[in-house]
C-alpha cells in the first residue's frame, strides 16, 4: 500500500510552482482528467504515481490544485513521526486540509507506547473537515509487535488507547467509514467505544480483530439489571452496514 508522503514539500509550496499559466496547449479539463488517472486509491497507486503527481503540482498553477487534491485525498501514516510531519504540513498549508478524505494508519508501531493511532485525534483535531474514511491496519501476519528500539518505546501485545481517546475521536463528525484489520484490543470495550464515538459512522468493516478481555462496557451497550437492553442512547445509531471476518469478540485470552 502506497500513499502520499510529507517529505516532498515542493509540491505543496505555491512559490515554487511554475509561474506560467499556459504550460499546455490542451484544455485544462483534459489535463485534469489525466492527472486524475494517477489517483487510483492507496491500494493501487504506486510510488511512481505519487512522484508523478508531485511533478504535476510543479508544472503550473493550473495543474497545482488538481495535483494536490489527488495527492492528499488519501494519506497513509506509518508511525508517530509521520503523523507529526503530516500535522505540521496541514498547519503550514491550511488549504490542504479540505483535500484529505481518507486516512490509513498502517505499520508495526501500533502495539507500542508510540502508537500513532492513540495520538491521531489530538494531532489532527479540527484539521480534517472532510475526512470520510479511517482505516487501521496492523502490519504483518502475527499478533505481536515488531521489536522496538531499546530505550525509546515499549512494545505491547495490544493496541494502546488513551482513556480520553473516545472523546477526541468524537470530534471527527464526518467519518462515515471505519476499517479495522489485524488489530488486537486490550478490551472489547475499547473497540465498542471507538465505534460508538463516530456519530456519522455508516460502514464498519472488521477483519482479524481480537480482544484480550471484555472490560467495562459503555452504558448504551450494557443490559440493565432486569436484563432488558434499553439504553438511553442507541449504540452506533447510524450504522446500517457491518462486515465481520475472523473476529474474536469473546476474549479468549
Amino acid at each position: 500500500m502506497e500513499s502520499s508522503t510529507v517529505s516532498s514539500k515542493s509540491a505543496m509550496d505555491d512559490d515554487r510552482a511554475h509561474p506560467k499559466h499556459n504550460a499546455s496547449r490542451f484544455p485544462v479539463e483534459v489535463c485534469e482528467n489525466i492527472i486524475d488517472m494517477l489517483q487510483l486509491g492507496p491500494r493501487r497507486r504506486t510510488n511512481k504515481d505519487s512522484r508523478a503527481l508531485h511533478h504535476c503540482a510543479l508544472v503550473c498553477r493550473a495543474w497545482r490544485v488538481r495535483s494536490q487534491r489527488n495527492l492528499f485525498y488519501s494519506f497513509v501514516l506509518h508511525d508517530l513521526p509521520a503523523l507529526q510531519k503530516f500535522s505540521a504540513v496541514l498547519d503550514n498549508r491550511p488549504h490542504l486540509c479540505d483535500y484529505v478524505h481518507e486516512v490509513t494508519i498502517l505499520g508495526g508501531t501500533l502495539y507500542t507506547t508510540a502508537s500513532p493511532l492513540s495520538l491521531l485525534p489530538i494531532a489532527l483535531r479540527e484539521k480534517l473537515p472532510r475526512l470520510q474514511k479511517l482505516t487501521v491496519v496492523r502490519k504483518g501476519d502475527g499478533w505481536y509487535p515488531e521489536t522496538a528500539k531499546p530505550g525509546t518505546v515499549k512494545s505491547l501485545r495490544y493496541l494502546p488507547l488513551h482513556h480520553r481517546f473516545k472523546l477526541f475521536l468524537s470530534a471527527f463528525t464526518t467519518v462515515s467509514h471505519l476499517n479495522i484489520f489485524n488489530v488486537t484490543f486490550r478490551y472489547f470495550s475499547d473497540l465498542a467505544r471507538m465505534i460508538n464515538s463516530l456519530p456519522a459512522l455508516r460502514i464498519l468493516i472488521c477483519g482479524g480483530v481480537r480482544c484480550m478481555a471484555l472490560g467495562p462496557m459503555p452504558l448504551n451497550v450494557k443490559p440493565r439489571a432486569d436484563g432488558i437492553h434499553t439504553p438511553a442512547l442507541p449504540f452506533a445509531p447510524n450504522l446500517p452496514e457491518l462486515r465481520l471476518g475472523c473476529v474474536d469478540i469473546y476474549c479468549t485470552q
